[in-house]
């Protein structure tokens, strides 16, 4: 966070290109996102349709985020791709549906500078206290949304996203030092939640169920059944325009 800060802080022009080093984008992504962008004043980010390395299978689009609302107010935050969603082609009806979204990944995402600049940017370790590694995207998404911005998704913008944590070793030296420092993971993850008052991280991926709940002293593993009678009025995804 505090490496993308410098370079926001140094960047000029309309607009600000968030993205991580594992990714390949494809023709027309830019102009795809900044036609997005230009389509409101009020939109402030918006976010590319990730694939896998073999290109025909989708890694996030639109319809993976999710956010839990109870009049405005987000008690849960994260990604959903069970069932058929975590087999989404490149070209799926779902994947190829736009529009607005509660918050969204940022590995391939332009924002408005203006709209950085107002939202703080990322917020970044100070005396001990930020998010370093871990849900900056969603921070940066609820911050920009309390700035007064709205958050797109644009299916016709398309980047290769080269990572697949299922198929790693997690032992290894490079991860366990820089990409899984799951201590760093963990506080990080527990600053989000206490700043926006959040009950549940929800993270239901092809290959496991990393979905969380702070019960106001730790993390706890949880089974989120989102289809259920608890949660299924609740649930934000996808809004068209």
């Amino acid at each position: 966070t505090g490496q993308r800060n410098q370079g926001i802080y140094l960047s000029r022009g309309e607009y600000v290109v968030v993205m991580d080093n594992d990714v390949l984008v494809l023709p027309g992504w830019l102009g795809h996102l900044k036609k997005t962008a230009s389509q409101d004043e009020r939109i402030g980010m918006v976010g590319a349709k990730l694939l896998r390395a073999e290109v025909d299978n989708v890694y996030y689009c639109g319809c993976h985020t999710v956010t839990l609302e109870k009049e405005g107010a987000i008690y849960g935050i994260g990604l959903t791709k069970s069932g058929r969603m975590g087999n989404l082609k490149r070209y799926d009806p779902l994947a190829m549906e736009g529009g607005e979204v509660p918050w969204y990944t940022t590995t391939a995402l332009l924002v408005k500078r203006k709209a950085m600049f107002d939202a703080g940017g990322f917020d970044d370790v100070v005396d001990g206290k930020g998010i370093f590694i871990a849900n900056e995207d969603k921070d940066l998404s609820m911050n920009i949304r309390k700035a007064g911005y709205k958050i797109y998704y644009c299916p016709d913008s398309e980047a290769i996203h080269n990572h697949d944590y299922s198929r790693v070793d997690r032992k290894d030296s490079y991860h366990s030092r820089y990409r899984l420092r799951m201590e760093q993971i963990v506080r990080d993850t527990e600053y989000f939640l206490n700043k926006w008052g959040i009950m549940y991280l929800i993270e239901k991926l092809p290959h496991e169920d990393n979905s969380k709940k702070w019960d106001g002293k730790e993390l706890v593993r949880v089974d989120l059944r989102l289809d259920s009678d608890e949660f299924k009025d609740d649930i934000i995804t996808l809004v068209k325009p």
